[in-house]
């Protein structure tokens, strides 16, 4: 009752804040909040979050994440992801070879690279990627992320792409 009180970026921002103040992190919110809201939404819950507890939600989530899952989470929280509905073939086609080269192709992983492209293309640009990429790597990035990635950096990259 008292979250229906809130506006949805308060409520946001202390769904956010409980995640990552709580015994345990719920990574699962942090995702599902971060990885689902438009660009907008994403920078007024920050506003908010600052505003609400004198902190900014990037060194918040920087003091309780690792690694990876850390930089996707806060790449996420700049609310800078293209948000438009444009694409380009030839960047399709070269954001396809790269996610396969950092993963399928080689031995080990290359997150920075899944991330670079996850975490800033348009939903229509990274569906058409996905396509190309099954093309390239015989199987789909759902199946390559799973087998290439694990715990909340896996979870994270799953609920982006």
């Amino acid at each position: 009752v008292v979250g229906m009180m809130m506006t949805p970026a308060l409520y946001d921002a202390h769904q956010l804040r409980n995640s990552i103040k709580g015994a345990g992190t719920d990574e699962g919110c942090l995702i599902e909040i971060l990885a689902s809201r438009k660009n907008r939404e994403v920078q007024e819950v920050v506003a908010v979050y600052k505003k609400e507890f004198g902190k900014s939600l990037e060194d918040d989530i920087s003091g309780d994440t690792s690694q990876m899952f850390k930089r996707v989470l806060v790449s996420l929280s700049t609310g800078n992801r293209d948000e438009s509905n444009s694409v380009s073939m030839d960047q399709v086609k070269d954001d396809a070879k790269t996610l396969y080269q950092a993963g399928e192709k080689q031995w080990g992983t290359d997150e920075v690279a899944f991330l670079s492209i996850l975490c800033t293309r348009n939903p229509a640009h990274l569906n058409q990627v996905f396509d190309e990429y099954k093309k390239i790597a015989k199987k789909d990035i759902e199946s390559s992320i799973k087998s290439e990635m694990s715990g909340s950096l896996e979870d994270s990259l799953l609920a982006i792409g």
